[in-house]
């Protein structure tokens, strides 16, 4: 269903997230910081009392329940949220591919 395509769209950045660390740390320890940093920092973001900021965070862009106002539709928050996924994953892609284009990937030293 539409519902479930929001916390695919969270899993889907998170793995390029971690995908895009793993090629600039080279080392898969510190991408799973960074990965776990970052997620803090969302957790952060998305328990503050700053709406600007809340609004920018994973769990804020993942979550329809809770969120009505009287003046938005379900549908105009659902599509809101879409593009805000589809805009984070295609900038994390070109990211990616630049990095990817530019290293080595041979990324950690055999045993």
């Amino acid at each position: 269903s539409l519902h479930d395509a929001l916390p695919i769209c969270y899993f889907f950045v998170i793995g390029m997230i971690y995908y895009i660390f793993s090629m600039c740390f080279k080392k898969s320890l510190w991408a799973f910081a960074g990965v776990f940093i970052l997620n803090c920092i969302n957790i952060v973001l998305y328990t503050s009392n700053n709406l600007t900021l809340n609004r920018y965070s994973f769990y804020y862009n993942t979550m329809l329940v809770g969120t009505t106002n009287e003046n938005t539709s379900v549908f105009f928050m659902f599509l809101n949220r879409f593009f805000y996924w589809i805009f984070l994953i295609s900038v994390l892609y070109i990211i990616g591919r630049m990095i990817a284009e530019k290293i080595d990937l041979n990324f950690e030293e055999p045993l």
